[in-house]
């Protein structure tokens, strides 16, 4: 019934052309700190980025007539700058609290070398060993948030050209869904701070923002 499900996803937006795109860079990116739930301010780095971004989505325009958006500061910022560059007004952004960052709970606020002490160490390794059904406490697994990615696709009216600007843990789990790929190969999907995802006709492409080269296909691993 899952497989069935899954494929009625990918006919469903085949022919429509996704832009997948994570948050600028922010400074807790910057000092290696993790955020997740949590929420820190974008770099100087990401207005430069922004402006690349928005040349990549150019070529959309004037299709694109909206803005999925994570409600988090992070990503709203983000989708604002690149509404500000696409020409299009704030109200073309559309918040979603499906599209929210993974809960790490307690693990957040960290630099991520204090989380190979004590209790958080064991946590992590029991987390690492199956992300899909453990999490730590109080947070999220994958699988909770592949549920999440799914119900997105299954209620957002995504039209023929969209953007959505969200997390790198989430969009793992929503590029999982229009590719359909392993649960293995989900979790080495990488996407830093200037990559974009398209999807399209069935296929995933990715780009660096500071690339003239054309788009890859498949996911840049980590």
């Amino acid at each position: 019934m899952y497989k069935l499900y899954i494929i009625w996803i990918i006919i469903h937006i085949s022919k429509r052309m996704v832009i997948i795109c994570r948050h600028g860079q922010t400074e807790w990116n910057r000092a290696w700190k993790l955020q997740w739930s949590q929420d820190s301010p974008l770099t100087q780095v990401w207005v430069v980025q922004a402006l690349q971004v928005s040349h990549i989505l150019e070529w959309v325009y004037p299709k694109v007539q909206k803005i999925f958006s994570s409600p988090q500061g992070r990503a709203l910022s983000t989708s604002k700058i690149l509404a500000n560059t696409l020409a299009l007004p704030h109200s073309s952004i559309l918040q979603d609290d499906l599209l929210k960052e993974m809960s790490f709970w307690e693990h957040e606020w960290l630099h991520k070398h204090l989380r190979k002490e004590g209790i958080l160490w064991e946590q992590m390794q029991a987390r690492d060993a199956d992300p899909y059904n453990v999490s730590f406490p109080w947070g999220e697994n994958y699988s909770e948030v592949r549920d999440r990615a799914r119900q997105f696709i299954q209620t957002a009216d995504i039209d023929s050209a969209s953007i959505i600007v969200a997390h790198e843990a989430f969009n793992r789990m929503l590029l999982w869904m229009l590719w359909n790929c392993s649960d293995n190969q989900a979790l080495e999907i990488s996407q830093p701070n200037d990559v974009v995802y398209r999807y399209q006709f069935g296929n995933i492409y990715h780009k660096r923002v500071d690339s003239d080269g054309k788009w890859t296909p498949w996911f840049l691993k980590k």
